[in-house]
């Protein structure tokens, strides 16, 4: 091997030195490359498992159905269902209610919504809290006005509630679709994070035909 070396035109070392020299530096950019893709990967990986920071909306992940229409979910959110029958506690499934904090004693969202957050002289809804209900209309007698349609917005003209102190408690109304009838509560605290703000009017721009 040295003495076919030594054979080679003199012209030509330089050359082949030259050509080991750039090989070496392809390699060492291609492990570099490697390298950085692995890192990028991996920032991926742990900024999507840590959730959204200050000034990132929540994305709307699952969603969930109430008779014909669905509502998605936002992420971190917890779910209650809502249910038909004697004290709303045992019957079929008729709603969904979503929030971005745990009920205490949670039985029914109808006796959170439509008993302690109502009650003029409560505390009304927590300040820090946001909270979503829709669900089918299953009570009886005369059929309540029809002040919402879809796509749901702030604008359209919700009834509030109005406790003892001034404080305005959450919004209400009702929409018909395909002939059934939807209760439809709704509660953005002043002081709840802005990302949970943005989510659950998200959230509730989102309820959509099921189909």
């Amino acid at each position: 091997m040295t003495a076919h070396a030594s054979r080679l035109p003199t012209g030509l070392a330089p050359l082949i030195a030259e050509a080991k020299h750039r090989m070496r530096r392809r390699r060492s950019l291609v492990v570099l490359l490697t390298a950085f893709a692995g890192l990028a990967i991996g920032l991926t990986l742990i900024f999507r498992s840590s959730g959204p920071g200050p000034g990132v909306p929540r994305p709307l992940t699952s969603s969930l159905r109430a008779g014909e229409l669905r509502v998605s979910v936002p992420r971190g959110f917890r779910t209650y269902p809502v249910r038909g029958g004697f004290y709303r506690t045992g019957g079929p499934l008729i709603g969904h209610a979503l929030a971005n904090f745990t009920i205490p004693g949670y039985v029914s969202t109808y006796g959170v919504f439509a008993t302690q957050w109502t009650e003029p002289s409560g505390s009304g809804p927590p300040a820090n809290g946001v909270a979503l209900e829709v669900e089918l209309d299953v009570a009886l007698g005369p059929a309540p006005t029809t002040n919402l349609h879809l796509p749901l917005t702030l604008r359209q003209p919700w009834s509030q509630v109005r406790l003892d102190n001034g404080r305005l408690g959450y919004r209400w109304g009702y929409l018909r679709f395909h002939k059934e009838l939807y209760e439809l509560m709704y509660w953005s605290g002043p002081n709840a994070p802005a990302t949970d703000r943005a989510a659950i009017l998200r959230a509730l721009k989102s309820i959509r035909p099921a189909h």
